[in-house]
């Protein structure tokens, strides 16, 4: 068995690609991580708690698409979209459906190139780039004095969870951002959320239970006209949540997101605006600079150069979120902390609190992926500072 081992390893490395199937045919494991990344496999395994298939060598079962890798220039389209998602640093929009989206991005921010994507809920359109011209040969959208007209204001939802928290939710008839100010008596606290929209939402968290409060909204434009409503009134004895509209589809063939765009300039900042064929929520993303590569990295490309190819990787998405629940299928109906999800607006995710690379919370936000000396491999040693974190008021 030991010969038939040896002799099957000398053939992959003398073949390559070529003999990729026949190495599988011989019983070779299609992975084995070890080769390149044992100081971190026998550094995970020396912690308490150890998640199974890491603990067990089965790398594939969390990380490998398929029974086998493939080289690069051979993934399909769908690979390569994921491949440069990893790569972007997502930008901080609306998530709200809508056929208009307006965006301020400060040129700085704008190093590497501008990506954008869009979702109508059942759709979500390829990842495409925005080549944008030089800020100083773009025009300026043409100044207004006349501020925001509010309408609709309500505290749509109250829910009681982690903390008391209220969802207060207006709209305006032009792109403008969003403050609340409220409070027991007087309007001595706020919260504030500088993106551009017209339908707008902003949630409270740690307010007092069995309590009534006083509120107003108020909503400034690009100009820097401002409008306040009136003081409004809602209390936290009771919870309700208020209907949303719901996405429905009927059968048959999707069709394709239709999307356009413009840039303006808007002092310092990119102004851009997207219009859809039908609502979506739209997402950005700039290029991350390019690091120099490690040693180890250098070594890893000119064995998979040499035609080794490594194994095809699941997205981020699989890894963190889907294959969670081949084994922990009772947590999908939502038991848990909800994944897959943006945080709510106005929340602040501390750093070392991992989120996917397009903002959205995972499993990984909480919980440590291979191992660790904390139950339920948390990356907090309590369940309260793990909540903490991101809830402040808890």
């Amino acid at each position: 068995m030991k010969r038939l081992y040896l002799f099957a390893w000398l053939v992959f490395f003398i073949s390559g690609l070529g003999s990729t199937s026949l190495v599988f045919a011989v019983g070779i494991p299609a992975v084995d991580c070890s080769r390149c990344h044992r100081p971190a496999i026998d550094a995970g395994k020396a912690k308490r708690y150890v998640h199974a298939p890491f603990l067990s060598g089965n790398c594939a079962t969390c990380h490998v698409v398929g029974e086998q890798g493939a080289a690069k220039k051979n993934m399909p389209l769908k690979v390569v979209q994921q491949e440069r998602l990893s790569q972007l640093s997502w930008l901080k929009g609306n998530q709200s459906f809508a056929t208009e989206h307006w965006v301020l991005i400060p040129a700085e921010k704008l190093v590497g190139s501008l990506y954008y994507r869009a979702w109508d809920g059942r759709e979500r359109s390829p990842l495409q780039p925005l080549a944008l011209p030089a800020l100083t040969t773009l025009e300026g959208k043409k100044p207004e004095s006349r501020p925001p007209v509010i309408t609709r204001v309500r505290a749509a939802d109250v829910r009681r969870g982690i903390s008391t928290t209220v969802t207060i939710r207006w709209q305006t008839d032009e792109f403008s951002d969003s403050e609340v100010l409220y409070g027991l008596n007087g309007m001595d606290s706020s919260s504030s959320d500088g993106r551009l929209t017209r339908n707008h939402e902003m949630i409270l968290m740690g307010l007092d239970a069995n309590r009534e409060y006083r509120f107003q909204v108020a909503s400034m434009d690009l100009f820097g006209n401002r409008s306040l409503s009136e003081v409004f009134r809602f209390s936290t004895e009771k919870t309700y949540l208020e209907q949303q509209e719901r996405r429905e589809y009927q059968g048959g063939e999707a069709e394709d997101i239709q999307l356009t765009s413009e840039a303006y300039r808007q002092g310092q900042n990119y102004l851009l605006i997207f219009k859809t064929d039908r609502p979506v929520s739209l997402s950005l993303g700039v290029e991350r600079p390019t690091e120099p590569a490690s040693k180890e990295v250098e070594e890893d490309s000119q064995v998979a150069a040499a035609g080794t190819g490594h194994p095809l990787l699941k997205s981020q998405l699989d890894t963190n979120n889907r294959v969670c629940y081949k084994c922990h299928s009772s947590f999908q109906g939502g038991y848990s902390h909800p994944v897959n999800v943006f945080p709510k607006a106005g929340m602040i995710i501390p750093d070392d609190y991992p989120l996917l690379p397009d903002g959205r919370i995972s499993c990984m936000s909480c919980h440590s992926a291979h191992s660790s000396d904390l139950e339920y491999r948390l990356i907090k040693k309590r369940k309260s500072e793990l909540c903490r974190g991101c809830h402040r008021d808890y």
